[in-house]
């Protein structure tokens, strides 16, 4: 008791200046997180992580403005000064935000996403002719569109199907979300969609449902960062029942599908190429590999997107890639693809089951394109920690 007593006296001391010769040491660097019951704030500096107390009097100003220890945010740019015997926080001072490059217009069935100004894609929740959400009209940063139309103007094959970038299943507990006659229903943002600078993301709720019946329910949070080589995606979903088993099935149609722009598909010079070096359709369909890219050139440019399954999914990807312009990562077609050992993957009730790929998008005017390799590097830095 009386040294707690003693702290409080002396912290009261330093707060009205009266320990002159106290040392107040001052660190610049980044919020990596703020408690505000626990009056603690924790700094990225180039020295690594510090936690810190923050004094109940400590002054505390956001943007030249005065402000509270909970209006602070991870990823804020900060000064703070503290008492370097007692570690205890007396002045913080947040320096404006810079801009995102990434900004979200949330409309009534879809989220329109920009990046420095210029469309990326929308994010499409409701529909009335394809029932689960997909990634719509996808942008390279170059302005290049890279998905196809949505709705189709060119090659209305599979316009229900394949929309642009979406996670399909023809058999979820018997169930067919790929081909519409079972609903992916838009639940609710977790998360709403959120940005700093060069990342931004939002995590949605979605119920997977047949009938009358609810087959699970998902949970997906969408990661964006803009890279020097273009966009990465990171598409982390999590789904699980609190009522009852369920299972994946096995076909083609089992994964993260891409169906890319008319003039990237292989029949218009556009080229499929895998991480062993497979290429097109004839080389790639059925194989397992680490990511698959679809690329070809576009009024001059060099494009492409390039699916990557996260390594510590249940199963190592096989790429259902066809030239006519569509290809899924799908982990779950064992039989569909080899002939061998039909598989179903169970979900216990209560269980969650996660299921993550990387999307890369690109363009270049440069005769070489960006070495597959590398971005899929750079999608197992960003993965690597979460």
């Amino acid at each position: 008791m009386y040294c707690r007593m003693f702290f409080m006296i002396v912290v009261g001391l330093v707060l009205s200046g009266a320990t002159a010769q106290a040392e107040v040491i001052t660190i610049e660097g980044t919020i990596k997180s703020v408690d505000a019951a626990k009056r603690t704030i924790t700094v990225e500096t180039s020295d690594g992580a510090k936690t810190l107390d923050v004094s109940s009097k400590a002054k505390i100003s956001n943007d030249g403005k005065d402000s509270t220890l909970d209006k602070l945010k991870a990823g804020q740019k900060v000064s703070l000064s503290y008492h370097d015997e007692l570690e205890i926080v007396l002045k913080i001072e947040v320096g404006a935000s810079p801009p995102s490059l990434i900004t979200f217009d949330k409309q009534e069935q879809q989220i329109d996403i920009r990046i420095a100004d210029k469309p990326f894609a929308s994010y499409i929740f409701r529909d009335d002719q394809i029932l689960r959400p997909f990634f719509a009209n996808v942008n390279s940063l170059g302005g290049v569109q890279v998905t196809r139309n949505y709705p189709p103007v060119e090659d209305g094959d599979h316009a229900d199907t394949q929309p642009g970038l979406s996670l399909d299943f023809a058999d979820l507990n018997g169930a067919d979300f790929h081909s519409n006659t079972a609903v992916v229903r838009h639940v609710e943002f977790a998360e709403e969609p959120t940005a700093r600078e060069s990342m931004a993301t939002f995590v949605v709720k979605n119920s997977y449902e047949a009938g009358n019946q609810v087959v699970c329910n998902e949970d997906c949070r969408f990661t964006f960062y803009v890279e020097p080589e273009g966009v990465l995606l990171v598409w982390d979903s999590v789904f699980h029942s609190d009522d009852h088993d369920f299972y994946f099935g096995d076909s083609k149609e089992m994964g993260l599908g891409l169906r890319v722009a008319t003039p990237l598909k292989v029949q218009n010079g556009g080229r499929i190429i895998d991480s062993q070096g497979r290429v097109n359709e004839k080389g790639v369909w059925g194989k397992q590999a680490d990511w698959c890219q679809c690329s070809g050139i576009i009024d001059g440019q060099q494009a492409g997107v390039m699916l990557m399954p996260d390594p510590k999914n249940f199963r190592r990807a096989w790429f259902h890639a066809r030239d006519y312009g569509y290809t899924m990562a799908n982990p779950f077609g064992q039989f569909a693809f080899t002939n061998k050992n039909k598989s179903n993957v169970i979900v216990k009730v209560g269980k969650p089951f996660r299921l993550r790929f990387g999307v890369f998008i690109w363009d270049t005017k440069l005769a070489k394109a960006p070495s597959g390799d590398a971005l899929y590097r750079s999608f197992l830095k960003q993965i690597a920690t979460k």
